[in-house]
């Protein structure tokens, strides 16, 4: 029974603080706020969890691995024997799965991605951009080695990261405005195309 209370009240701290961060962001949360919202005392929450950011680590280690799950599978693609990328479809294809990702879990994400400023996970946004670059990165590599007579002008390195952070930064974007499915939906669409043709026409 005791264990079953202990559970109940980390699953209390956990849903009240979250509430807080969504509302004030992860700085201007505080721990003596939180304990009061869940109603215990300041001392046994440091119990549950010694600061805050071990509170925010609990609530966003599921995404934070579906994240880093996602670009690792994105690494791993490869385009169709003589093709240098993906097609135009199975791109937008993805994108509707990342899109329908947002949505279903809008509130997780805007808290990791939008209200985690002062927190340890401050920086995850960086990682996720530099991961998505470097998949840009070994892709080129891929297609050297594969088709090693082919002359193919050379994207720099620089190029590939600020695009990349562009394609993260909006889809970030999206959670900050509050954007609807429909609308996230038709703006990630152009954002494909653009992004799409434009890279097939670099790749040449």
């Amino acid at each position: 029974m005791a264990q079953v209370k202990k559970e109940e009240l980390r699953k209390r701290i956990l849903k009240e603080a979250k509430g807080i961060f969504l509302k004030k962001g992860f700085r201007g949360a505080k721990m003596r706020e939180i304990s009061g919202k869940v109603r215990c005392s300041l001392s046994n929450l440091y119990n549950y969890y010694p600061s805050k950011d071990h509170i925010l680590l609990a609530l966003m280690e599921d995404r934070v691995k579906e994240v880093r799950n996602a670009l690792q599978f994105a690494g791993s693609i490869r385009p169709p024997e003589g093709k240098i990328i993906v097609s135009y479809k199975e791109d937008k294809k993805r994108i509707t799965e990342v899109v329908k990702y947002l949505h279903r879990n809008r509130e997780d994400l805007c808290l990791l991605f939008v209200k985690s400023e002062g927190s340890v996970l401050e920086s995850f946004k960086e990682e996720v951009v530099e991961s998505y670059a470097e998949v840009w990165f070994n892709h080129l590599k891929y297609l050297e080695k594969k088709y090693p007579r082919k002359k193919r002008q050379k994207i720099s390195r620089f190029f590939i990261y600020n695009i990349s952070r562009f394609y993260i930064d909006t889809l970030i974007d999206f959670l900050k405005r509050g954007l609807g499915y429909e609308d996230m939906m038709k703006y990630a669409m152009e954002m494909t195309t653009y992004s799409y043709y434009g890279c097939l026409a670099l790749m040449k």
